[in-house]
């Protein structure tokens, strides 16, 4: 991984074969901010896990082994007291075009991973939400 940071630009390089949850957490969690939003991403995954929201902080997980190319990347970080909360989802294509995606839970850089994180110093926390049991923004 290789990291540069510019005004409030944070800029992620990820190689083939490293863990892209793993790492971009650790990259937000070197910088300063208490919030991060994420610009864009683009590279290739695989191995990845996309969840979809079935309720009640349920859910149905799909796994998507073969190589795809990242179409979008949206989301956000925040640091938490513990952990980073790390909240993005991912549109991927195959090499047919066809399209999937979802919550982003686990993926692993093929060829190359490029990442814009914008920094920011609002202060925002995460909590668990009685009626959804996600953990949403607290603004």
């Amino acid at each position: 991984m290789d990291l540069k940071k510019e005004n409030k630009i944070l800029a992620v390089r990820l190689y083939s074969g490293e863990d892209i949850v793993k790492n971009l957490k650790e990259a937000f969690k070197s910088t300063s901010s208490p919030v991060g939003i994420m610009i864009s991403g683009a590279g290739m995954m695989e191995d990845v896990k996309v969840g979809y929201f079935m309720g009640r902080g349920q859910y149905k997980e799909n796994l998507i082994d073969t190589p795809h190319e990242i179409v979008s990347c949206t989301g956000n970080f925040i640091k938490g007291e513990e952990d980073i909360e790390m909240h993005l989802h991912v549109s991927l294509a195959d090499d047919s075009g066809k399209v999937s995606g979802g919550h982003l839970q686990k993926a692993t850089v093929h060829g190359t991973g490029e990442y814009f994180i914008l920094l920011s110093d609002m202060d925002i926390k995460r909590e668990i939400e009685e009626e959804t049991g996600l953990k949403g923004m607290k603004l």
